[in-house]
């Protein structure tokens, strides 16, 4: 699956921007079909959470050479504790790790965690390859 979190259109439901589509589309298959080694050819994936005191620590999978927000605040993760209410979480990616940690002073004891969790978003979570880490969440409450 290609990722196009980053390139959509609010208004529209197929990206307009094809080409990215594509090129993103010809690295899954040079890596899957062809066997080519050395790129990022697929979008880091949420993995799983832990959580360490306040905060919650988002673990990524298929992760090339870590994450980048390109130095830009990260403004689309949720946090809730207990009561399931979700409110705005602040973030930030822990370089040595490869994790995002996740937190707001409204929670105390963290129990699931979304991203880019809204109808329609621009991605701000990346590969450090450019390919956008797709919504996602860490509960599974109705």
């Amino acid at each position: 699956m290609a990722v196009l979190l980053d390139i959509g259109d609010e208004t529209q439901i197929h990206p307009a921007r094809k080409k990215e589509v594509g090129e993103r589309l010809a690295l899954l298959a040079l890596a899957k079909t062809y066997g080519k080694k050395g790129f990022e050819f697929e979008s880091p994936e949420y993995e799983k959470m832990e959580v360490q005191g306040n905060k919650a620590i988002i673990h990524f999978s298929k992760q090339f050479m870590g994450l980048t927000s390109y130095e830009k605040p990260m403004q689309l993760f949720e946090i809730a504790g207990g009561n399931k209410v979700f409110v705005k979480a602040q973030a930030y990616i822990d370089g040595k790790t490869g994790t995002v940690v996740v937190s707001s002073p409204l929670i105390k004891e963290p129990k699931a965690v979304r991203y880019a969790f809204k109808d329609f978003v621009t991605g701000e979570l990346f590969g450090t390859g450019g390919l956008p880490v797709s919504s996602f969440r860490t509960d599974d409450w109705e």
